[in-house]
């Protein structure tokens, strides 16, 4: 492609950002989260565009032009990283606000103190009361009805094979 082309190009995806730039505020003013992270991908998308279209454009430009082209790409693209870094922050700020409060169950070594400090104050832990019944709620609004029992999510690990010789 000529370089002409492709400057047409990059100032359309630019015209495209600043446009849904204003577009994020507004959704942030209306508490509309789900038009803001849309918003936001989309935005996200056209940087990733525009980061090739540069580099392309940096590739063609003559020797004459290609310090102040260097210059007025970086501005840009430094000018509109900060602005996606405050997005950024504010998508995360409202993500935790939105979020259900969760409480932290005793892991299994502090249920075993407790439960030893229960027995000696006299609790029969063989008991069918002794674990009460209790719901456990998790981010995707589900619950689930546990006897105080957690599940570990434990990490694969990848294991050599084994050959059938000891000494190895």
């Amino acid at each position: 492609m000529n370089l002409q082309k492709i400057q047409i190009q990059r100032e359309g995806h630019r015209r495209f950002i600043e446009k849904y730039l204003e577009k994020i505020e507004q959704s942030k003013e209306n508490d509309s989260l789900t038009d803001f992270h849309a918003i936001l991908k989309t935005i996200e998308a056209k940087v990733r565009i525009l980061g090739t279209l540069n580099e392309k454009i940096l590739s063609q430009t003559e020797i004459d032009g290609l310090e102040e082209e260097i210059f007025q790409t970086d501005t840009y693209s430094a000018e509109l990283d900060i602005q996606l870094c405050r997005l950024r922050a504010f998508r995360d700020q409202q993500d935790k606000r939105a979020a259900p409060h969760t409480t932290d169950l005793p892991r299994d070594d502090q249920r075993n103190s407790s439960n030893q400090q229960r027995n000696s104050n006299g609790v029969n832990p063989d008991a069918s009361s002794f674990f009460p019944k209790r719901t456990v709620s998790y981010n995707s609004n589900h619950s689930v009805s546990s006897n105080s029992t957690q599940f570990y999510r434990l990490p694969k690990i990848a294991l050599p094979s084994f050959s059938g010789d000891i000494l190895r």
